[in-house]
């Protein structure tokens, strides 16, 4: 007789199996340990916490506190899984006013690692240590320490190695080990932080008067001229904290921190609110930097969507939203109204927005549309009203070979001061393709202080002068590196770059992949390095944001893509910070040579970004439009 059940296909994991896994959500890395034990520290009522990390977090974790301490009941009951002093019931989840609560994190530590936990309450004679190596088997005896708990976590993961070997570099857990300090320093003003790493300080936060003086700690003294104040409250909303002007920006958002309830957060939406506020008055794929607080009644948010409690919900997104935007929005205002005279500077739009969801075409079309209007309003004008500008820019026009010369002699005209030249320092264009050659083109004038306008063999042409530049120099930079004839330019006095903490250590991992480009850096002190070198044709002036930018991008795509992909985001951003920008000196000799390079480069339809680089308008199209057809 054949049983009706061969095998059950359901079973119960083992114990130490689901502890396991449940950690890999907990703690994926050592900077999710760090992070977890500070909030246990913090919200042990401490004033003073020290972090040492050895090896990134992998080899070793140290957080001392000088908080409440835990008796050896306490101690016992800490790595159980849900065990919590923050919560009693579920409506306590409603009310939350501590950062850990779960009761998941000392239990999921402990099961992937040898931890140990030294604590001794303020009222105690004495100590207790707890050992436990993954999980299993804890012990617990007497030992002299001072109040507070010390935590030790060695060996991470190492009794899952597969997780363990998916680890990154040294460099990479450090960064990620750093921005897990900084996320917790910026809601613990009042508490003195230090960061170690392999017995070297990194990061040394005395306690703060205030969310400002904070801020300045962990990014320098010389932001705070930059840094605009926000304080706003809408609709039960309470909107607080410094951000960047206009003009101080980054490729990222890993230097724009939002937090709720004094717990950093991470939601798309805060951050899209925040960029709202600066519309018109930042480039689309910049980043401010600084730190927006929100208070929020605690019954409209949910923070524990997920066990890192990183992620947030509100009831209510379209109220935080707006009151987000409107205070962003009303604090630029006032500060660069100020700046201004009371005037309130707004820069042009770069490009059509495109809404989500609609097609990119559309954008494009209403753009064109956009540059019809405008050059159809131009030439409506009387021609004596239009004279002036273009007298200003252009030559005269050569006469026709066919006419009559003048036999009067011309009147001796002033030589004009020789203006620096834009490209002088750009190499020779690449050849034109076999049978091409570049079309006759004159330079008419310059509008906004970006577009040429340009009279062709084919008609009126409008160009993007940034974007014709970046792709000109983007094919330069390209073309050397395929060579490798990539070249410093060594410069007279080095140039300081200060770096976020753990951007350093990032540096140094990539150094190689930076003298590849062209860069020569030598580090200057704990967090910053010097650049003795740039590649030719980049800006002395913007070699510091430039370098920044280049590493924020190796920072988000980490070891993904090797140096091909690594390689073509760096000429892309090198090509950017070494192109004219808009209201740069540009004499006609300038837009003439620029021209002629652009019409010699390939794919010289899109900038390296993929926005469009010109506008033509034949004869026929100008006919139409003025109704002569």
């Amino acid at each position: 007789m054949v049983p009706w059940r061969v095998m059950a296909k359901i079973q119960l994991l083992p114990s130490e199996v689901a502890e396991q896994i449940a950690a890999g959500e907990v703690v994926p890395r050592p900077a999710a340990a760090v992070k977890e034990l500070l909030d246990n520290a913090l919200d042990a009522g401490a004033t003073r916490v020290d972090v040492d990390v050895y090896l990134g977090g992998i080899d070793r974790i140290v957080v001392a506190d000088d908080g409440c301490g835990m008796d050896p009941d306490d101690l016992r009951l800490c790595i159980e899984r849900h065990a919590t002093s923050k919560i009693r019931t579920l409506d306590d989840l409603l009310t939350l006013s501590t950062l850990g609560f779960r009761g998941e994190a000392l239990a999921a530590i402990a099961s992937v690692s040898q931890l140990e936990i030294l604590s001794r309450t303020a009222e105690a004679p004495t100590g207790w240590r707890l050992r436990c190596q993954g999980g299993v088997s804890p012990t617990l005896e007497a030992a002299g320490c001072p109040a507070g708990t010390r935590v030790t976590v060695a060996n991470l993961f190492y009794n899952v190695p597969a997780r363990r070997k998916f680890l990154k570099t040294v460099p990479t857990e450090f960064r990620h080990v750093c921005d897990a300090f900084t996320r917790v320093a910026l809601a613990a003003e009042r508490v003195h932080l230090c960061l170690r790493h392999n017995d070297r300080a990194v990061l040394t936060l005395p306690r703060a008067a205030d969310r400002l003086e904070r801020l300045l700690s962990l990014w320098g003294r010389e932001l705070e001229p930059d840094l605009v104040p926000v304080i706003a409250e809408r609709e039960g909303v309470a909107v607080s904290g410094y951000l960047s002007r206009p003009s101080v920006h980054r490729t990222g958002p890993a230097q724009l921190f939002t937090l709720v309830n004094d717990r950093v957060v991470a939601n798309r939406n805060l951050v899209s609110a925040i960029l709202e506020g600066y519309r018109n008055l930042l480039e689309r794929g910049r980043y401010p930097v600084g730190a927006l607080y929100l208070d929020v009644d605690p019954e409209t948010m949910d923070i524990n969507v997920h066990p890192s409690k990183l992620e947030v919900r509100f009831t209510q997104e379209s109220r935080v939203f707006g009151a987000i935007v409107s205070a962003v929005r009303a604090a630029l205002e006032t500060s660069l109204g100020a700046a201004a005279g009371g005037a309130v500077v707004a820069m042009p739009r770069r490009e059509a927005e495109v809404p989500a969801g609609e097609a990119p075409s559309r954008g494009r079309d209403e753009f064109l549309s956009s540059v019809r209007a405008a050059v159809a309003e131009y030439l409506s004008k009387p021609q004596a009203e239009r004279r002036p500008m273009l007298a200003e820019i252009a030559p005269p026009r050569p006469a026709p070979a066919s006419a009559p010369v003048d036999a009067r002699p011309a009147a001796t005209a002033a030589p004009e001061p020789e203006s620096p030249r834009l490209l002088e320092r750009v190499a020779p264009p690449p050849s034109a393709p076999a049978g091409g050659h570049a079309p006759r083109v004159r330079p008419l004038a310059r509008l906004f202080g970006l577009f040429i306008i340009a009279e062709t063999d084919s008609g009126l042409l409008i160009v993007d002068a940034h974007a014709a530049h970046e792709r000109v120099n983007y094919e330069l930079f390209r073309r050397q590196l395929e060579r490798g004839e990539a070249v410093s330019q060594r410069l007279l006095f080095p140039t300081p770059v200060e770096l976020a903490p753990g951007e350093a250590e990032l540096l140094e991992e990539h150094l190689e992949f930076f003298a590849r480009l062209g860069f020569q850096l030598a580090r200057f002190g704990p967090d910053s390095f010097a650049v003795e070198s740039l590649p030719p044709r980049v800006r002395m002036e913007g070699a510091a944001a430039l370098v920044r930018d280049v590493l924020s991008d190796l920072a988000r795509t980490g070891q993904a893509g090797g140096w091909e992909a690594h390689r073509e985001r760096a000429l892309i951003t090198l090509a950017c910070h070494s192109s004219t920008r808009a209201n740069d000196a540009m004499d006609h000799a300038d837009m003439k040579e620029l021209l002629d390079q652009w019409y010699r480069t390939p794919n010289r339809e899109v900038c390296p970004h993929g926005r469009p680089i010109s506008v033509l308008f034949s004869e026929g199209d100008l006919y139409k439009m003025f109704k002569r057809t």
